[in-house]
């Protein structure tokens, strides 16, 4: 039997690439790859802002429409700068933390404060107040959710399972009676 592949065949050139300009398929210089170097180097304030808004938990679509650029750029920065980015975080949990210091002030000094009282609410500063240290809890890494639970598993499911299967020993099939083929 012979074979339809020819192993020493060569493939014809599908396009005639003679009269092709040597540099015709080559990378133009128009606009640049907007790439985590590049932006660095010709735009380090928004390089620094991406750090910022990433450490602040804002979206990736969000920054790159803010601040004018692709998504995958954000990523790369993101992906780049993991250490400046912890320490971003750092920071603005930090500050997060100190804002909550000084609501709880605010609102000691308006309890105390007749006249302050009436302006501002001791409902408006507390909620300022849990607003702030959650925002810290969540870039310092902490949990900022609580969740319990009072029910008291009795029985495992593993050992539900295994009684309800003892159940079906003590069942015993019934004779199967099959019609006759035609």
């Amino acid at each position: 039997m012979h074979s339809l592949i020819q192993t020493d065949a060569q493939q014809p050139a599908l396009l005639d690439t003679s009269e092709w300009r040597p540099r015709q398929f080559t990378k133009s210089k128009g606009r640049p790859d907007y790439t985590a170097e590049w932006v660095y180097k010709h735009r380090p304030d928004d390089y620094k802002k991406c750090i910022t808004m990433l450490a602040a938990k804002i979206g990736i679509n969000r920054i790159a429409k803010r601040l004018g650029m692709n998504n995958y750029t954000v990523m790369s920065i993101r992906d780049n700068e993991p250490f400046e980015l912890q320490r971003e975080q750092t920071r603005l949990a930090g500050k997060n933390f100190f804002i909550a210091d000084l609501y709880a002030e605010a609102e000691i000094e308006a309890l105390l404060d007749p006249q302050r009282r009436k302006k501002m609410t001791p409902r408006d500063l507390a909620v300022g107040k849990n607003i702030a240290i959650e925002g810290g809890q969540l870039l310092a890494g902490e949990a900022t959710t609580r969740t319990e639970s009072i029910e008291q598993i009795r029985v495992s499911p593993h050992d539900a399972l295994n009684a309800y299967l003892d159940t079906m020993k003590n069942i015993t099939p019934a004779p199967l009676e099959l019609p006759p083929a035609p």
